[in-house]
């Protein structure tokens, strides 16, 4: 089941609010490093759907770089083969962190 299918708006996760499967998806997939994907997921939404993007980008520039999403490009993404919905998460996280940082 995916998308649409399993609930998720077709906008992706940016639109769905997040993960409301396990906010810390990233604990889950074990990566080494715990992401903030909840924070990113709603700093992202705020700068898309409601205008305020420098706002977001200040939000995102203070969670703590390890944290960010910015190191999700190159990882194995083992947070895709642990959610139930097999959700494009990576793919969203690198879409959001470069719109957040402003690339």
């Amino acid at each position: 089941m995916r998308g649409a299918a399993a609930g998720i708006p077709a906008g992706g996760l940016a639109l769905a609010g997040g993960c409301k499967y396990d906010t810390q998806l990233f604990l889950v997939g074990g990566t080494p490093r715990p992401r903030r994907s909840d924070d990113v997921l709603r700093y992202t939404t705020y700068a898309e759907n409601y205008g305020r993007e420098r706002e977001a980008a200040q939000l995102y520039a203070s969670i703590d770089p390890s944290r960010t999403a910015s190191h999700c490009a190159t990882c194995s993404a083992p947070c895709e083969r642990s959610c139930p919905f097999e959700l494009p998460i990576r793919d969203e996280l690198v879409q959001a962190d470069r719109l957040l940082r402003g690339a």
